[in-house]
Formats: C-alpha cells, sequence, structure tokens
C-alpha cells in the first residue's frame, strides 16, 4: 500500500469513519453496459473480416469507448497483436496436433 493511500485511510478514521467495508459497493460492482454478448459478436465479426484492423477502428464503428473494445479484445475474444494482425491465443486443435507432431519428429 502506498504512502499517499495510508495517509487517506488515516484522515478518514480520524474525521469518524468506523468500518473498512467499501461504502460505494453497489456503484463499483455494477455491470457494463458497453461489454455484451452482442457487442462482443459484433468485435468478433469486425475482426474476423479484417484482422489489421485497430481497436480505435473497431471502437469507432461500433460507438463503443476504446477501454472497453480492448477489453472485449484481450479479455473476452482473448485475441493478442502480432505482426499487425489479430491473432488468437489459444492453439486450435489442429494447431496443438500440429506442434505435436513436429516436437516429435525434432525428438527423433
Amino acid at each position: 500500500m502506498s504512502r499517499q493511500q495510508v495517509a487517506k485511510w488515516c484522515r478518514s478514521f480520524q474525521a469518524g469513519r468506523e468500518h473498512v467495508e467499501n461504502r460505494n459497493m453497489e456503484a463499483s460492482s455494477r455491470p457494463s453496459s458497453s461489454r455484451t454478448d452482442i457487442n462482443t459478436a459484433r468485435v468478433e465479426e469486425i475482426i474476423q473480416r479484417d484482422r489489421r484492423v485497430t481497436v480505435r477502428e473497431i471502437a469507432s464503428e461500433l460507438d463503443l469507448s476504446y477501454d472497453n473494445v480492448q477489453r472485449i479484445v484481450t479479455d473476452e475474444l482473448r485475441y493478442s497483436k502480432v505482426c499487425a494482425h489479430w491473432v488468437p491465443r489459444a492453439l486450435s486443435e489442429e494447431h496443438k496436433a500440429t506442434r505435436m507432431m513436429c516436437s516429435l519428429t525434432f525428438l527423433q
């Protein structure tokens, strides 16, 4: 914990705060309205159409924020940018089988 955060807590308790629970728990745990299944599917469709598309271009096309599109692409769809192309992070079964055969060939 940073020094500033400790000072902030000390000031809160000196001012009369008695509990350590977050008072704004409802506000911080509300779901994001833009990270829906529909928007996720739309982002996936755009990436499949053009693997070289940028997050900024997707955000402007779908009228979503840059941060929300970034989270959809990286957290939900699990894509990463490699040489200006979006590629899935998880290997398909075909890719796994090919890697296994190559590894066995190298071992022999």
